[in-house]
């Protein structure tokens, strides 16, 4: 996902996010909180899995926070 709007949106940057935020939709294999954060840049991409705590609201800011997290990594990788 993150390399597809990185790709339509025609940036240096893409971001995606995936999950179950909740309060439903949670299984066995996929359990509320479940999130997954995608980040394409033109140097590579980043994946991180997480598994975040707290109601629907506190899942999708717990997601905001770790997807800048995940940019600010991305951006300032000393390999680049």
């Amino acid at each position: 996902m993150a390399i597809g709007i990185r790709t339509k949106a025609k940036t240096n940057v893409g971001i995606s996010t995936t999950g179950i935020a909740g309060p439903t939709g949670g299984t066995a294999e996929k359990p509320v909180g479940l999130v997954f954060i995608g980040i394409a840049t033109p140097t590579g991409n980043l994946v991180a899995r997480h598994q975040f705590t707290g109601d629907r609201l506190e899942i999708k800011k717990q997601t905001c926070y770790a997807a800048l997290q995940l940019l600010l990594t991305a951006i300032t990788k000393k390999d680049r």
